[in-house]
C-alpha cells in the first residue's frame, strides 16, 4: 500500500523536473544579471583608470632602461 506505483513516480519526476528547470532559469537569470553589472563596473573603472594608472607605469618602466643603461656603461 505505501509503496509508490509506477504512475506515481512519473508524477512526481515530471513536478521534480519542473520544478528543477524552473530553479534553474531563476538561477540563470540571476547570474546574468550579475554578470552584467560586473561587466558595467569593470567597463567603468576601466574608464577611469588610464589616466591614472598609465603615466607611473611608463615612468617605471623608463627607469628600469635607465638603469640597466647606466650599469652596463659602468661596468665598461
Amino acid at each position: 500500500h505505501c509503496s509508490p506505483t509506477s504512475k506515481d513516480i512519473k508524477v512526481f519526476q515530471k513536478k521534480k523536473e519542473e520544478k528543477d528547470k524552473a530553479l534553474l532559469s531563476e538561477h540563470h537569470s540571476m547570474r546574468i544579471s550579475q554578470a552584467l553589472s560586473l561587466m558595467n563596473e569593470m567597463l567603468s573603472e576601466t574608464v577611469v583608470l588610464p589616466a591614472n594608472e598609465h603615466r607611473p607605469l611608463s615612468r617605471t618602466r623608463s627607469s628600469q632602461e635607465y638603469r640597466r643603461r647606466h650599469m652596463a656603461s659602468t661596468k665598461g
